[in-house]
């Protein structure tokens, strides 16, 4: 019996990132307008009359010269890819009593980040400043991706783009890294100021 609840939460949880990766490259092709200049508004009145994005890459970023920030982020930003399904198996092996929870919180979230992706598609700075809605605003990944391999990247980026082109918000690196976070402190209070600072990264 334990066996095969093992398998269902394993399915669910694989099955949940599986729908969500194919799904939301459709949320694009609904007919629902993309979201650009009405965020940039909320952007300027929450940031005093700048867009945060803007005024942090004019103070931290030059795309001329890579930095040890730039890359600190990016790696850490790529990191999304890996660490939450690493958490999800040490739940699994080392606290059993805990991994139901966290995937249903994970699926939760993914379908939660989904549906908002269809009802309420939005463009990221980068592609606004495209538009020209925006300042000069630079991808920052893409920057540090190239320095490995160019084309690599380029076709690495490519398929994410196309698959998910519409979906700024919500940030489920964001919302994906509070989850671990939630748990976390339910493992151990070490593990969970790892995840804090983790989130807070």
């Amino acid at each position: 019996a334990r066996s095969r609840s093992d398998y269902a939460l394993w399915a669910l949880y694989i099955g949940g990132f599986a729908i969500f990766s194919v799904a939301r490259s459709f949320a694009d092709e609904t007919g629902v307008p993309t979201h650009i200049g009405d965020l940039i508004s909320v952007e300027r009145t929450v940031g005093f009359g700048t867009v945060p994005t803007v005024w942090l890459q004019a103070r931290l970023f030059d795309p001329a010269q890579i930095s040890w920030l730039d890359r600190a982020a990016t790696y850490v930003h790529w990191s999304y890819f890996v660490l939450p399904h690493l958490f999800a198996a040490h739940l699994f092996f080392g606290k059993r009593h805990l991994f139901e929870r966290y995937v249903l919180l994970f699926v939760g979230v993914l379908m939660t980040g989904l549906i908002i992706y269809f009802v309420f598609p939005a463009a990221p700075p980068w592609v606004a400043s495209l538009t020209g809605q925006l300042d000069p605003t630079y991808k920052v990944v893409t920057e540090v991706g190239s320095e490995w391999n160019v084309n690599l990247y380029e076709r690495f980026e490519s398929q994410i783009r196309s698959s998910n082109p519409v979906a700024a918000m919500p940030s489920l690196h964001m919302a994906v890294s509070v989850v671990d976070l939630l748990v976390a402190f339910r493992v151990n209070w070490f593990l969970g100021t790892l995840a804090l600072a983790y989130n807070a990264a």
